[in-house]
């Protein structure tokens, strides 16, 4: 059975830049799954999502959505794909009611099915107290619930969500993500991006990371927190010096990443990995192992890409 989002080998270069805004970049999405797109500000994470809406034009590789191939059927894939853009897509000036029923004339939808996805969208991010407001005056949660509402109208195979939580207070942040798992526990396919790392560790189910417009890794999700369980980090009172530095890059190389805080081995010998920092005269204020944090992953993968 075929994907139901497949990109193949899709490059991008933007006039004038120097580097792509994706590499040679390759995914596939299954009904009903959540991929999590996460990497830097400018890794490619939004070209590749305005890629898949036709939206921008790629420069190389090919991209089938629901059977659809992008080049052919490109009204047929905006039917099929619904988007709540990083940025507000509504018109501040009209009332929410406005709003939905202005984007579901849009959409082509019209009498009793306008009125059924109307109220379908409302009742999904909970807008039913807010319908007379001018959009102006929602609060900020308010107006990202707006935004993902607008999306949900015509009944989207496939979900874009592009930093759908961003600029949001801690209830508001709470409830939109209590709207995605609702709508994923229905069967809803999404792809989401975020910079919150625990959005994508409670909401995905692979997650594909993507640094200079390449993807650095992907797979399952648990699978890739399992690699993160091998990561000693440890908390040091003092930076090491220039010479301990270089002893442990000698020793460790590509594993070892030095952070804020102290430092990170990925490693299956972490006692052995102990004995080697304290004698290099390293001060040890925190240890920790066994605990898979994705930003640990994130962290040496990005690492990685940086090195010449």
């Amino acid at each position: 059975m075929p994907s139901l989002v497949e990109i193949s080998h899709v490059s991008k270069v933007y006039p004038g830049a120097s580097a792509p805004a994706l590499d040679d970049v390759s995914l596939c999405v299954e009904p009903g799954e959540v991929l999590g797109l996460v990497g830097p500000n400018g890794a490619g994470k939004s070209t590749l999502l305005g890629i898949l809406l036709g939206l921008i034009p790629r420069d190389s590789g090919s991209v089938q959505i629901a059977g659809h191939d992008l080049d052919r059927e490109r009204s047929a894939l905006r039917r099929v794909c619904g988007l709540a853009p990083q940025e507000l897509g509504f018109y501040p000036s009209l009332t929410v009611t406005e709003n939905l029923a202005f984007y579901a004339g849009v959409a082509g939808l019209g009498g009793e099915l306008r009125r059924q996805r109307m109220q379908f969208a409302i009742e999904a991010v909970h807008l039913q107290g807010y319908l007379g407001l001018r959009s102006a005056r929602l609060s900020g949660g308010l107006k990202r619930r707006l935004n993902l509402a607008l999306s949900l109208l015509h009944a989207p195979r496939i979900l874009l969500l592009d930093e759908p939580t961003v600029g949001v207070d801690t209830q508001s942040r709470r409830c939109i993500l209590q709207v995605i798992r609702d709508l994923c526990s229905q069967g809803q396919t999404v792809i989401y991006t975020s910079h919150y790392l625990d959005e994508l560790e409670q909401i995905c189910d692979r997650l594909a990371v993507i640094d200079q417009g390449r993807i650095l890794r992907e797979g399952r999700l648990a699978d890739l927190l399992g690699e993160a369980d091998q990561t000693l980090r440890i908390g040091l009172r003092r930076p090491p010096r220039d010479a301990q530095r270089s002893a442990l890059v000698n020793q460790f190389g590509a594993d070892l990443v030095f952070d804020a805080q102290g430092l990170q081995l990925r490693t299956r010998q972490p006692l052995e990995a102990l004995d080697s920092l304290r004698a290099q005269g390293l001060e040890l204020r925190t240890i920790q192992y066994g605990e898979g944090r994705l930003e640990d992953l994130l962290l040496r993968l990005s690492t990685a890409a940086a090195a010449p």
